[in-house]
């Protein structure tokens, strides 16, 4: 802009001033109070654990993997099914057998033989004159060319590891080589991964759906399809697998910068793939069955060099056009074949590459699942949280509240506590019972309770405060699932999670105060057959026993009902809210609010003392109102500067006093008989 330097008259136009605008707003990802975290055999779907519900976890992982009748069902699975009937958001994490798993996948090479190449007789528009039986009419000379015949095998080693081999041709004293192009894995290991498969072709000017001539005109490159199907069962046809755009097929160049000026779109087969099926961008991730297209460019460039060289003597292109050239089939962009260049079909055991052609991927396999093989990969998991590949204590990228037995036997039992003491916000709540083994007795129970509370006690509230484990229980009981086509025994773990999920399981973080599952009728099971329960009776001394170690246990409510008189976590002090696991929700969903405020406090320096100890309070105060407790707490929010607070300057203290009642379960009777004449009504 010109500056104003003396009166001279003029106007000075500044443009438009935007005032309209305001700060961005972010909003966060719901997120329920209760999010389990669940360990899951399944058909398909990434090892990488996802946040899933509903029709989401089915695409994901698909429907077999929560059907019982198929081989990835296990405890877990009810588990998961239980709380997906109710909305509940979770942490599925897909587990991978120790021994037998493999991903299916495609490698596809190119067998290549120098020799003469027959020359044939041509059309005017170059293409191939025909004989009466519809063959090329060779005109008895030959030119130096190459014969290539494309074979397909599994992926072996590491994606792009293949090297160049002698192969299966021979030409006098020549040999040919087998050059590895395309590296194609499924997106995840399973035996679902041999139904899938692709359709790989060269789109031309002769294609049902022709190819735009005037972009490979252009460009200067062949324009490839690539084609994902899916098979629904072996003996089915295959469903298209539309892209993320809708489309159904990927159309991309083998030649780096090549682009649609058109759509300013890239066409590089390494930048369109990588989002082609997949959308790792949304809250619950796509994944296509295509995982990896992976090329081996220098082999292509390679082959590329070599061909163009051939072809180059019939004077068709210009410098440089190497990638004009039809790797897949031999015939160019206007459906006219190669002079030097002759790609082997089916008949000489070559593979053909047709819009109409579909080549499955094999070597794929579930691996060996079995209880103790699952057992063993969840405890090791847990044992070692956070410390494997799966980074769980970034408790904002993995925000679980929950980890619950559905059956593990006791060893790995023992190792779920591991989560709860290595992260504040999470609870872990065990069973007595293993799945599918005989029910435990009335001794039996009290055994494993003493155990499974000794484990739990190596994991203290806070060392800080002196105060004892508090986010963990134990449930006693099994029996048989009602409603159910899951066979064996069960723990009641699984009752007592389904009204967790009901009551505070909503992805809005609210609890709905009239499914609580400590206030009759919601605390009778009703999701196993009561007849089928063991040790339903307690005589008094082993009640008080039982309460002591921390157990959670079933009684009768009437002839045909069952209830809980109790749900307690396994802190020691019957007198304190901690004793109840509801408040122990509560506790690790305030440990969450604090880890939330941290994040939208620190680093903040635009504020003074008591601006800060009220933005503190006043974000504290938001998500931990009443209302998203149903109203069971008082929380207030104390935001301080101690002395060495106020001397470092960087950081503060806060204090969330939680006020909640206790758990009332001891109830004193006295029937007083009178005269009915001294009732003064």
């Amino acid at each position: 802009m010109t500056p104003i330097i003396n009166a001279s008259p003029q106007y000075r136009l500044l443009g438009g001033q935007d005032l309209s605008g305001r700060p961005p707003v972010y909003d966060p990802i719901a997120l329920p109070t209760h999010l389990p975290h669940v360990f899951l055999y399944t058909e398909r779907g990434p090892s990488t654990p996802q946040l899933v519900a509903g029709a989401a976890r089915t695409r994901m992982y698909g429907a077999k993997s929560f059907d019982y009748s198929e081989a990835y069902a296990n405890h877990q699975t009810v588990l998961a099914n239980v709380f997906n009937e109710y909305g509940n958001l979770a942490i599925v994490q897909r587990i991978k057998p120790a021994v037998g798993a493999a991903t299916a996948s495609i490698r596809l090479s190119l067998d290549l033989l120098p020799t003469d190449v027959p020359v044939y007789e041509r059309n005017t528009d170059g293409t191939y004159r025909l004989d009466q039986a519809g063959l090329p009419i060779p005109t008895g000379d030959t030119t130096p060319g190459y014969i290539g015949k494309w074979v397909a095998g599994v992926v072996t080693g590491d994606v792009g590891s293949a090297e160049v081999v002698a192969g299966s041709q021979t030409n006098g004293g020549e040999q040919s080589q087998l050059y590895p192009m395309f590296d194609i894995p499924m997106s995840s290991f399973g035996k679902w991964g041999d139904l899938s498969g692709i359709r790989f072709y060269c789109a031309t000017a002769r294609s049902s759906i022709p190819v735009d001539e005037d972009l490979v005109e252009a460009q200067r490159t062949n324009l490839y399809r690539l084609q994902s199907v899916l098979k629904p069962s072996v003996d089915s046809l295959p469903n298209i697998n539309e892209t993320q755009s809708g489309g159904q097929y990927l159309e991309f160049s083998l030649m780096e910068g090549a682009i649609n000026p058109r759509l300013e779109t890239d066409l590089f087969v390494d930048e369109l793939f990588p989002t082609a099926w997949n959308d790792e961008d949304a809250v619950t991730p796509v994944y296509g069955d295509i995982g990896q297209f992976f090329v081996y460019h220098q082999n292509v460039d390679t082959i590329l060099d070599m061909l163009f060289a051939s072809e180059d003597v019939f004077d068709q292109w210009e410098d440089g056009d190497k990638h004009m050239i039809n790797l897949l089939s031999g015939v160019d962009y206007l459906g006219r074949p190669h002079y030097s260049y002759v790609v082997e079909g089916p008949s000489n055991g070559g593979l053909l590459f047709t819009s109409g052609t579909t080549h499955y991927a094999t070597g794929g396999s579930d691996g060996v699942m079995n209880d103790e093989d699952f057992a063993e990969r969840v405890g090791n998991e847990c044992e070692n949280y956070g410390e494997l590949e799966n980074k769980f204590l970034d408790e904002a990228m993995w925000p679980q509240s929950a980890i619950w037995d559905s059956g593990f036997p006791l060893e790995t039992k023992k190792k779920l506590f591991v989560p709860m003491g290595v992260r504040k916000d999470i609870i872990t709540i065990v069973g007595t019972q293993e799945a599918n083994k005989p029910l435990n007795t009335t001794a039996e129970e009290s055994s494993v309770a003493i155990a499974l509370r000794t484990a739990a006690a190596m994991f203290p509230e806070s060392e800080y405060y002196g105060t004892g484990v508090c986010r963990a229980a134990v449930v006693g009981h099994g029996g048989r699932m009602l409603n159910t086509k899951f066979k064996g025994n069960l723990p009641l773990t699984i009752d007592l999670a389904a009204k967790v999920a009901e009551f505070m399981g909503a992805s809005n973080g609210v609890w709905k105060a009239d499914k609580a599952f400590d206030v009759s009728p919601a605390n009778i099971v009703t999701r196993f057959n009561v007849n089928t329960v063991n040790s339903t009776y307690k005589s008094t001394s082993i009640r008080n026993k039982d309460w002591a170690n921390g157990l959670v246990w079933v009684a009768s409510y009437d002839r045909r009902s069952l209830f809980y008189p109790g749900i307690q976590t396994v802190y020691s002090d019957d007198t304190s809210i901690l004793n109840s696991l509801i408040t122990a929700f509560a506790l690790a969903e305030l440990e969450k609010v604090c880890q939330r405020t941290w994040r939208d406090l620190t680093g903040d320096s635009s504020l003074t003392v008591r601006q800060f100890i009220d933005k503190s309070n006043r974000l504290i105060e938001q998500r931990a109102a009443a209302s998203r407790f149903a109203n069971r707490f008082i929380i207030e929010p104390d935001t301080f500067m101690t002395d060495a607070d106020e001397q470092r300057g960087y950081s503060w203290s806060c204090k969330v006093n939680l006020y909640g009642n206790n758990m009332r379960t001891v109830g004193t009777y006295t029937i007083v008989a009178r005269r009915l004449e001294d009732y003064e009504g």
